[in-house]
């Protein structure tokens, strides 16, 4: 599904806890034939910062980084379903980059989660990045 739609914009990244090491993870990649991008972190970092409760775990996020969608557990997102709900999302217009009035106090506004999408900060997000590692 993910190569059929990639020219669209699609994007999928996988993040992998596996805590047996990443030569486990680069072997289900390959066994896969996943050729999307997966990121290794056994710390879990990423788990914590959106909360994770089972995996597999899927985030759906809009063109704007907004997360829309979630599902705990294993789906079949070849289906029919699946890529009626993916077609809906890459039809929704591009964002417009828009410009705050006051940059400054919006930067500041929000500490850790964002209050208003429960989504994790600017600086969660670097810092998860920065314990995780590429499997491909």
């Amino acid at each position: 599904m993910y190569e059929g739609y990639e020219k669209d914009g699609l994007v999928v990244l996988a993040v992998s806890t596996d805590r047996k090491g990443i030569e486990v993870v680069k072997k289900f990649v390959s066994e896969k034939k996943l050729t999307f991008p997966n990121l290794h972190d056994p710390s879990g970092a990423t788990s914590m910062i959106y909360r994770v409760r089972g995996v597999p775990t899927t985030y759906v996020l809009n063109r704007e980084g907004n997360v829309v969608g979630m599902n705990v557990g294993p789906r079949e997102w070849d289906s029919d379903r699946g890529h009626t709900f993916v077609q809906q999302l890459l039809a929704e217009p591009e964002p417009v980059e828009e410009v705050a009035e006051n940059a400054d106090e919006k930067a500041g506004e929000y500490e850790g989660q964002d209050e208003k999408t429960a989504q994790p900060s600017d600086k969660e997000l670097s810092k998860a990045q920065s314990e995780t590692s590429t499997s491909q």
